[in-house]
């Protein structure tokens, strides 16, 4: 099902492996658990916690509840207001990040 490189993900009812390098981030919503890429964004059928410990040995940290976000894809952030920051990726995407995880993002980017 899984290897340390690549996670299975969904589209149309098709399995794909997909390497983890492409990953930008992985959401959940409603439930559901959503794997972005740069142009394509897929389900996987693990819980956002599931693929967080999957996704433990890389380089991808959780930016909020809802998110978890590959550090390699960030381009670069900036206060938001109220203690938060955005976040935002190579594919021009501005992801949120909380107040309780400011220091982690400031931490791996050594600021």
């Amino acid at each position: 099902m899984k290897s340390p490189q690549q996670l299975t993900v969904y589209l149309d009812n098709k399995a794909f492996s997909l390497p983890i390098s492409d990953i930008f981030y992985v959401e959940s919503v409603d439930l559901k658990t959503f794997v972005y890429a740069e142009h394509t964004v897929y389900q996987a059928k693990l819980k956002l916690y599931e693929v967080e410990d999957f996704l433990s040995n890389s380089e991808f940290i959780r930016i909020n509840r809802q998110t978890i976000v590959n550090v390699k894809r960030i381009k670069s952030f900036a206060p938001a207001g109220n203690g938060r920051f955005q976040a935002t990726l190579a594919n021009g995407e501005n992801l949120i990040v909380s107040r309780q995880n400011v220091t982690m993002l400031k931490e791996v980017f050594g600021v």
